[in-house]
């Protein structure tokens, strides 16, 4: 696997034939949640992982593969491979996009637009001085929640989450947010924003050279899995 895929999962289906490519411990933690609709979006988020997965790699059954998390929760692929994959997830209330990379460190995140009372503590937790300043001056929602994804999908790829301070990156340079998407890189760091459907995804990909295409979307829906 040499490119970058991001994959798209509708909770909108039924879950009644997604159990089977679940582990043991998949369908205990499922059973926790409390909320049918958190229930739901679990089984088809982490079902479709492993059937996404078992279609890079037919030899391995969906329920046959093993995951370990690292020090800060990120999970990876343990199983025994002929050649790297790397993943990482994103929800929201409708869906979930899963990015697979040959490259390690692999972040995305999804957020839906919506309205949110931005008091200057908020700002200050997520924003730098730089963004503060060039988010006032917009007054756009929109740059808001780019900011947002963009620090995500850095965090998560670093593998550290929240663990940083997302305040502490800025992303300053990059305010040319054009719809419906924009790309850029800088010191081995790529980075992808697309508008879709009143939701701002971002993904990152960090410490590698050689990226010469945009990843490529994929919907579970148009194939049989």
């Amino acid at each position: 696997m040499c490119t970058i895929d991001i994959w798209h999962i509708s909770f909108n289906h039924s879950i009644q034939n997604l159990k089977d490519a679940l582990s043991i411990d998949e369908l205990l933690v499922a059973n926790r949640f409390l909320k049918e609709h958190d229930k739901v979006s679990y089984i088809i988020t982490h079902a479709y992982l492993r059937k996404i997965l078992s279609h890079y790699f037919p030899n391995i059954k969906p329920n046959e593969w093993e995951f370990k998390k690292n020090a800060f929760g990120k999970p990876y692929v343990l199983t025994n491979l002929s050649e790297k994959i790397y993943f990482n997830l994103s929800r929201c209330s409708h869906s979930a996009y899963i990015i697979f990379t040959p490259f390690i460190m692999c972040g995305i995140d999804v957020e839906e637009i919506k309205p949110i009372d931005l008091t200057q503590d908020t700002l200050n937790l997520v924003l730098s001085k730089p963004e503060q300043k060039n988010f006032k001056a917009s007054k756009s929602l929109d740059l808001f929640y780019t900011y947002w994804t963009l620090k995500e999908a850095h965090l998560k790829a670093l593998g550290k989450g929240l663990y940083i301070s997302p305040e502490t990156i800025t992303f300053d340079a990059y305010i040319f947010y054009e719809k419906p998407y924009f790309t850029f890189s800088t010191h081995n760091k790529h980075y992808w924003v697309y508008s879709l459907n009143n939701t701002i995804l971002a993904c990152a990909i960090l410490n590698t050279k050689n990226i010469y295409k945009a990843p490529t979307f994929y919907d579970v829906m148009n194939f049989d899995f």
